[in-house]
């Protein structure tokens, strides 16, 4: 089952290493739902898969700092993910 981590917001360079630490994961084995600039660079940063959120920035910007950028993270289905892993 996958475990979600949410927290308020704080400096996130540190947020994506955290959250995996807290699961025991390494971060190449865990995404990063982001659509701030900040956040995309610190999930990039981190090693995790990025998933760039295109609300606050348009994804033509978000895209370069993202392994795939989505309108909505409904548009993501279990298999998407698991093919971003491969």
């Amino acid at each position: 089952n996958p475990i979600v981590i949410t927290r308020p917001a704080f400096p996130v360079t540190s947020r994506s290493f955290i959250a995996a630490a807290a699961v025991g994961c390494d971060p190449k084995d865990c995404f990063v739902f982001e659509d701030s600039m900040q956040g995309l660079k610190a999930g990039r940063a981190s090693g995790a898969k990025v998933i760039g959120v295109a609300t606050t920035y348009p994804a033509d910007t978000v895209g370069p700092l993202a392994d795939v950028v989505v309108d909505n993270v409904a548009e993501l289905t279990p298999q998407r993910l698991l093919d971003l892993m491969n």
